[in-house]
C-alpha cells in the first residue's frame, strides 16, 4: 500500500513540473515567424504554424496580455489558426 501511495505521489508531482514547464515555455516572440500572414494577410509558412502549434497552450495567456490581446482576437489571427490547424481557445 505504501508503495502505491509513493508512486502517485510521484507522478502528481512530475504533473505539476510539466505544467509549470509549459507555462514557462511561453514565448510569444516565438510568434514573429507569423508578422507576415498577420499584418499582410500572406498565407502563414511551416515555421509559423509550427510555432502556433508550440504556444497553443499560451494563447489565453498572451490574450490577457493588454499588449497582445488585439493581435490573438483579431480575424486575421482566427484564419491563420484556422490554416494552420490549430484553432485558438476560448478563454
Amino acid at each position: 500500500m505504501k508503495v502505491l501511495v509513493v508512486v502517485v505521489v510521484v507522478m502528481v508531482s512530475m504533473a505539476n513540473v510539466s505544467i509549470g514547464g509549459c507555462a514557462a515555455s511561453c514565448n510569444s516572440q516565438g510568434l514573429n515567424v507569423c508578422a507576415g500572414a498577420l499584418f499582410k494577410s500572406i498565407p502563414p509558412s511551416t515555421s509559423c504554424c509550427s510555432k502556433l502549434k508550440q504556444q497553443a497552450p499560451c494563447m489565453c495567456q498572451y490574450s490577457k496580455d493588454p499588449h497582445l490581446h488585439n493581435f490573438i482576437a483579431s480575424p486575421n489571427a482566427k484564419n491563420i489558426a484556422q490554416k494552420c490547424g490549430t484553432p485558438l481557445p476560448n478563454c
